[in-house]
């Protein structure tokens, strides 16, 4: 991703990675979107957390606000229904008031 990241900056892009679900189910002991966040250079490698994705994987959005924002700049959301789909935003079950508070604490950009 650093590389792909320097790359794009030559090119006058932006290098952004989106996340789903199998970021944040752990292999081998870790869990590969915190390895992601660890190991990119911010400067040229930004994340959007998909917040409807790292609950589907059983995590809980907010403490990736709170304690591993990294190079995140955005938040793209769905809402979620209680049967792991997708819902109208407001209709499922995120909290999307309290989610939208820590994004914004946390510093994010674009939502």
């Amino acid at each position: 991703m650093n590389i792909a990241g320097e790359l794009c900056a030559k090119a006058g892009l932006v290098f952004n990675f989106h996340n789903h679900s199998d970021e944040f189910k752990p292999v081998n002991g870790y869990v590969p979107y915190e390895l992601i966040v660890r190991n990119t250079d911010p400067k040229t490698v930004k994340l959007e957390m998909d917040m409807y994705w790292v609950s589907h994987a059983g995590q809980d959005p907010l403490k990736y606000l709170a304690e591993k924002p990294g190079p995140l700049q955005a938040v793209p959301s769905q809402g979620q229904l209680a049967i792991r789909g997708f819902a109208t935003v407001g209709k499922g079950t995120l909290n999307f008031p309290v989610l939208l508070a820590a994004a914004r604490k946390a510093g994010i950009e674009h939502y």
